[in-house]
């Protein structure tokens, strides 16, 4: 692996290197895969680490020079782009307002304008956007978007950005695991069947409030099939998750803080 990759794969390429041999040994047999019907018949491949298997699926071959960007690990843009990914944070960042702290910060600046306007504004007043897609629940979600971003848009301006700032050290110092609760990490990449989202939901509750009792009641509910000491620390819900979280960490610190043994009665102890 390039020595300016992270061990975990959390970068946007992956450098790995391997000998050409000429007698079609090892990495060599990597031309073969240029043939689709090799491709058809090996689509997998597998990366063997001390800590973890990974199981990817081939997506695409491509041949490149020595020069390529294809060889780039870190992009000039990688803060930028991950600035713009999710920005209503699965729709979490829709209900800042109920902060009275953010609140006053929103209504200071423009009383007309949702938490979803604000995040929707971010990501469009950034050089080089010229898309932003928006997941929306409802008919009138689709109408106020449209309105924002055909009738009503206005690039952000340095007090609005300095608000925004603002607010997201409110919202960080609140809420230490960014987990959108998409499921990702459930549907597509959790062969123990853990509930991640609600074990991570209740280890947020932890954090925020300090509710003991409150955060393993969510807990509880959260592991009624499966605790996260069954995790096998495969890594795939940590593939799956937009939010490039440390999951396999984190539900163990959720373990460790809120497990309290088998016959723990969550509400007689609420």
């Amino acid at each position: 692996m390039d020595a300016y990759n992270n061990a975990s794969f959390y970068n946007y390429n992956t450098i790995i290197y391997g000998h050409n041999m000429r007698d079609g040994s090892m990495f060599a047999r990597l031309k073969e895969f240029s043939n689709e019907a090799t491709l058809r018949q090996c689509p997998y491949f597998w990366i063997l680490t001390p800590d973890a298997d990974y199981l990817y699926k081939i997506c695409s071959i491509h041949q490149a020079s020595s020069g390529s960007d294809t060889f780039t690990v870190r992009f000039a843009d990688y803060l930028k782009a991950e600035d713009v990914k999710f920005t209503v944070k699965g729709g979490n960042l829709a209900q800042v307002d109920q902060h009275p702290e953010i609140k006053a910060l929103f209504e200071a600046a423009d009383p007309t304008m949702t938490p979803a306007s604000w995040a929707l504004r971010y990501a469009a007043s950034m050089e080089g956007v010229m898309i932003v897609l928006s997941g929306m629940s409802n008919l009138e979600q689709m109408r106020q978007n449209v309105k924002l971003m055909k009738d009503d848009f206005k690039p952000l301006t340095e007090a609005d950005k300095e608000m925004l700032k603002q607010t997201a050290e409110i919202i960080e110092s609140k809420q230490p695991v960014g987990c959108t609760g998409c499921r990702y990490c459930v549907e597509k990449g959790c062969p123990a069947g853990i509930r991640i989202p609600q074990v991570l939901k209740s280890l947020n509750m932890l954090h925020q409030y300090q509710n003991i009792h409150g955060a393993r009641m969510g807990y509880y509910g959260a592991i009624s099939e499966h605790r996260p000491a069954e995790c096998i620390r495969c890594g795939s819900c940590e593939r799956e998750c937009p939010q490039s979280l440390p999951i396999r960490k984190l539900i163990r610190e959720a373990d460790d803080r809120l497990y309290a043994g088998p016959d723990y009665d969550v509400w007689a102890n609420h």
